[in-house]
């Protein structure tokens, strides 16, 4: 069975989870440092955000940067689907 979380070898494409782990947070930032122009989707209890890699590894691959408030929390982090040139 194939694995969908970066950590474990995961392909960086649509839908690959990343966790909170120090080896997702390894693979980010190797990716932001080749050159890599994905993004991720940071889905919360109170919305989702598309953030860049760089917007990510600025906020030291902590996905609770983005929470709103107290009560807001983070339920997913995801490679978002590539966007067309035309979207």
């Amino acid at each position: 069975m194939d694995s969908r979380v970066l950590h474990d070898g995961a392909p960086p494409r649509f839908g690959t989870w990343v966790c909170d782990c120090a080896r997702c947070a390894e693979s980010i930032r190797a990716l932001r440092l080749a050159g890599a122009r994905l993004h991720l989707v940071i889905k919360r209890s109170e919305g989702r955000d598309r953030v860049s890699l760089a917007a990510y590894v600025g906020q030291d691959c902590d996905a609770s940067r983005w929470c709103t408030s107290d009560t807001d929390y983070v339920r997913e982090v995801f490679f978002a689907q590539e966007r067309s040139h035309h979207d």
